[in-house]
Order: C-alpha cells, then structure tokens, then sequence
C-alpha cells in the first residue's frame, strides 16, 4: 500500500528522526554518566553509614534528656492552660480594633499601590530614554569578510539628542552631534580588520545629560564556503569511519532554502502523481478507512513534505539535498548532512534503485525502506555520540523536534505512521542487528533483505528466516458485473494490519490479532456509476490459534466502525452492517477472509467465489 509517489525518494523528517537519533545519543551519555556516578554513590553510601553509626549514639543520649524534659512539659503545660483563659478574653476586645483598624490599612494600600505604579510607570517612562537602535548589522550575524559592513544606527529622546558615540572594535569613532534634534540617525560603511567575532557598542547623551545604556552587538566575519566545507569534511570522514562504507565516486551536496524545497517538491510531485492516479489511491485507502474518500491526499504531502523534510537523498538521481534557511551549518544541519550521506553511501554500495522494483510488493518496499533509513538512522546516532556537539544543544534539536512534531496533528494518523515507520521501527530493526552482530550484521541485512514488515516488526523472525506465505487472490470483476474496475492489489503486511485495526481497537486486541500475521494479499475494487467500493482482505496465520484469535477479535472492528449491535450470518460470513456497506468475515481453509461490500448479497458472491478456488 503506497501512499507516497515519492517512491524513490529518501525523504528526511525533523520531527520523525530527531527525537529518535537523540535518545540514541542520550542513551551513550546517560551509560558514561552511570559510570561515573556509581563511584561517586558508593563513596557518599560510606559516608553516611559512619553518619548513621554516630547519629545512633546520639540518639541514646537524647533518649535520658528526654525523660527530663517530659517532666518540666508537663508543669508549663497546666501553666498554659490558665494563661489561655485569659489571653481568650483579650483576644474577643483586639479583633474589634483590628477590624476596623484592617479596613483603613486596605484603603490606604489601595492608595498606596495606585501611586505606586504610576510612579513606576514614569520611571520605566524616563528610564527609556535616550532609546538606541543598533538596527545593522544585526546580532549574531554572519558575514562575508570580503565586503564591507553597513553600520545604521538609530537614536531618539522626546528632550533631544546631545551627543553619540560610537565604538567599533573597541575603538571610539569621533562623537557624533545629536544637534538638540530628538531623532538621531547615523550610517556608515566599515571594514573591520580580520575575520572573526567583531563589536559595534553605542551610547548617547540627551540635552537633559542624561545617559542611556550603551548598546552592544557582535557579529561574525566568517568564510562561509570555506567553513561548511571543513564542517562536510568532518561530518564525511567521521561517517565512512562508523558505518565502514568508503564512497566510490565523487558525492557533492546540495542546499535548497525551505522555500526552495516547497517549489521543488510542487513539481517534483505534479510530474509522478496525476490527479487520477492520486484518486485511485486516495479510493483505496478509504477502503480501509485511513482517509475520507474526498481526502486531498496531494495537498497533505506537499504540506507536510514541505514543512517537515530537513533533507532528501534521490536514488534515481543521486541527487543529495540539505535544506538549510541558515548560510551556515548548524547543528540541525550537520545531523542531516550525515544521514543524507549514509544514503550517499548505501545507493554506491548497495544500490537504492532497487527501492524503484516494480516486482516487490508494497509490504516487502516499506520493509526495504525501513532498512534504509533505520540504517541511516543509526550510523547518524553514532556520529552524534561521537560527535563534539554539546548535550544542550542536542536537547534544543529535539525539543524544537518536538515542536514541530504537532503539525502532524492536522494530518490522518494513518498517514504520520506511515511516513514515521520507516525511521522508528527500522531504527529499532537495525539497532537490534548492529548489538548482535556490529556492522557485519548490516551488511548480511543488505545482502539478504527483509522481505515484510512483520521481519521489521520482529527482528528475531528475521533472524531466524521466517519468511511471509504467498497468498493469491482470484479476480472478481467477473463476480461483481458491469462497471465494476479494480483500484489496486497488493500485500497489505502487519504494520498495515496493525494500522487498520488499531482505528477501532484498543492496543491489547490490536496485538492479540494481528501478532500471529503470516502473509496476505488484498484488493480493492470500484463502481463509479454506483459510487461504491468492494475491498477484499486473505490473511495466513502461524498457527490456528492465531487464525482463531483474529476471528475472535476482528467483528468488534465494523461493530465499533458502524456503532452497530447487531450481527448477521450468511453462508459462512459474520457480516455487521453499516449505513453505506457491510464488513463480513469468513474462512478460506486455513487462512481468513475479511470482505467489504455495499450490501450482504455481495459480499456473499464474492465469499463464494473463494471457495470454489
């Protein structure tokens, strides 16, 4: 089930990888940090045994003081009684005067604090003045070291500007003559000598001699062609280093403003996906009720492409792609670069262009998929690991990971999962590889790829060559007549199992169901004069008891789906009908069949038409 047209295309998300990538990161630290506490433990741990041992002495000599002492609290105590009778009697005679004596003190507060603040007000008033406005360069700036700085500052005082200084470097310039006026405005062009941090500071003086808060800036003045192409370097040899692939030709970036990427991807999709293919998908994928059959599925991506992807790696171009809105490579960047690079790498080692097969089925390309980026993924993490980037500065990506992550909202769950898999599940596929058997492990992976998602689901079944049964399908347009035409047919796989079922059910069923998955095929059909759609579902199991824990589970899906009670037995078939249609499950030998049809009697047809195979 493919709902991306960007087939080939190895598309980087911030907020699917980040979070990932760090933990990974954290994870290393958090191991070096144990290590070094568990000295520190055991040393406080003897520390306060020897505290305990004299606090236990203590506590025996306390005990006989404190016999002495119970005696002498009894005395006061009979004491404190007689004095309680008569501070009760003074207390009823003062609450009268705190009374009143409380609501003079409110009314004067109330004073009080009004003339308070507007004496603040003034002051914050006065304390504005003289105002100052560095307004170029900017903080922080980045600039090219060959070209002269344009220096623009503002100043303004209701009571007029006297005088102005500005420092360049440390440097005082000659003071600048305000002229009594209120509004100062001076502009310059500067070249600073060097490359580097530089500083810009002004401070002025109104007629009233009074002197405003110098103002400071810094700036860089950085070769930034040369630097990112060091920061390349780096991030490139630390990456062939982990992942022990060497490039075997030349591999050159490219950096596209976010902008830029938007633009591209608008053609870039318009030139794979026309509009009817793009409806046939979006038909297919309400079958199963990820989307609405209206959905605009072409708007989403984009969207979502264009506000989410840090990078791309295109296997059919070898195009390498860093999106980037900065001149130089932050920290943000240098982790794409490095996952980018991996892909670099995987498409001259490997070959990518075989995620393009058109004879893998669509479960066995998510599976392919997952290897790819959970590769990418982990040889990213390493790096960060080994990398000199600063916890903090890690724990910023993620966050603003995090953040951006809630755009996903306004998408259909189906289609965040189905974009994320690739980077969560196949990161945790080939981390569970690379603890067993390092690179090497890898390796074997690439050379012996996972055929479903069911393997990237369970690696020991990888592992252990526990591949998916072939299920067939025979055609139905015959069985459902005139004006019927088939949408799509393809292996569906666990994930997309687990994805289907977990619209309705509970994470408990939704396991219980689909765990025991071994192979399936599924095929969606429709009427457009009817406007109706027939989508049939074969599923082979492990075992009986996992065939029979589907058939146990699978009726409360169109029962919650349709808010129906009530269901009906035809020849075989536990049918719950909705408004529209009907989901029937039947079956078929040793395997399951889930049909969905716009009335029983269809569904009937279709069910019978499988037993005669």
């Amino acid at each position: 089930m493919k709902s991306s047209t960007f087939t080939g295309i190895l598309l980087t998300f911030v907020m699917l990888l980040l979070v990932a990538v760090a933990a990974f990161f954290f994870l290393f630290a958090r191991q070096r940090e144990l290590v070094n506490q568990t000295s520190a433990l055991t040393a406080v741990s003897d520390t306060l045994r020897q505290d305990l041992a004299e606090t236990g002495l203590a506590l025996t000599a306390a005990e006989g003081t404190r016999e002495a002492t119970g005696a002498a609290l009894a005395t006061a105590q009979a004491n404190e009684m007689t004095l309680a009778g008569e501070l009760v009697k003074s207390d009823e005679e003062t609450a009268v005067l705190q009374s009143n004596n409380e609501t003079l003190t409110n009314q004067l507060a109330d004073a009080t604090a009004g003339l308070a603040e507007l004496q603040i007000e003034n002051e914050t008033l006065k304390a504005q003045f003289p105002f100052i406005k560095i307004v170029k360069p900017e903080a922080n700036d980045v600039l090219p070291p060959d070209e002269p700085v344009d220096v623009l500052v503002v100043v303004y005082d209701p009571a007029g500007i006297t005088a102005v200084n500005l420092t360049l470097d440390g440097q005082p310039t000659t003071d600048l003559d305000g002229q009594d006026e209120p509004v100062f405005v001076h502009q310059q062009s500067w070249r600073p000598t060097g490359t580097g941090e530089h500083t810009i500071s002004v401070m002025a003086i109104n007629t009233a001699g009074k002197a405003a808060e110098p103002q400071e800036i810094t700036f860089q003045l950085i070769n930034i062609d040369a630097l990112n192409a060091q920061i390349r370097q780096d991030i490139e040899t630390a990456v062939i280093d982990l992942s022990g692939l060497s490039p075997l030709a030349p591999i050159e970036p490219t950096l596209l403003t976010r902008e830029q990427l938007g633009v591209r991807l608008d053609a870039d999709f318009a030139e794979v996906a026309s509009p009817e293919a793009v409806r046939r998908d979006v038909l297919t994928l309400s079958a199963f009720d990820f989307v609405a059959a209206d959905y605009d599925l072409s708007g989403a991506l984009v969207d979502l492409y264009s506000q989410g992807v840090l990078g791309f790696y295109d296997a059919e171009t070898a195009e390498f792609v860093v999106v980037s809105d900065d001149e130089v490579l932050g920290f943000n960047e240098q982790l794409t670069h490095a996952h980018e690079f991996v892909h670099a790498l995987q498409d001259q080692n490997y070959d990518l262009e075989r995620l393009n097969d058109v004879n893998l089925d669509s479960d066995a390309a998510v599976a392919f998929r997952a290897l790819v980026e959970g590769h990418a993924s982990l040889i990213e993490g390493l790096y960060l690991a080994s990398s000199d980037i600063p916890p903090e500065a890690v724990a910023d990506i993620v966050q603003e990971a995090q953040a951006g992550s809630q755009q996903l909202s306004d998408f259909p769950a189906f289609l965040v999962n189905d974009i994320s898999f690739p980077y969560t599940a196949g990161f945790d596929f080939v981390l569970a590889l690379y603890q067993q058997g390092g690179l090497a492990a890898i390796d074997d992976a690439w050379n012996n790829l996972p055929q479903s998602t069911e393997q990237i689901l369970h690696p020991e079944q990888y592992l252990a060559g526990d591949t998916p049964q072939i299920v067939a399908l025979p055609p139905l347009t015959t069985t459902l007549g005139a004006g019927w035409e088939q949408l799509d047919e393809d292996t569906f796989g666990e994930f997309y199992l687990r994805q289907y079922l977990s619209q309705q059910l509970d994470a408990n069923s939704v396991e219980l169901a689909a765990s025991g998955w071994d192979g399936d095929r599924y095929a969606v059909y429709w009427n457009e004069s009817d406007d109706a759609l027939v989508m049939v579902l074969r599923l082979a199991w492990d075992s009986d008891q996992d065939k029979a824990e589907f058939a146990a589970i699978f009726p409360q899906y169109p029962a919650y789906l349709f808010a129906a009670t009530d269901e009906t037995r035809l020849s075989g078939l536990q049918c719950v009908a909705g408004a529209a249609d009907v989901i029937c499950l039947g079956q078929v030998g040793s395997d399951s069949l889930v049909v969905r049809a716009p009335d029983s009697e269809t569904a009937v047809r279709i069910f019978e038409q499988f037993r005669e195979v």
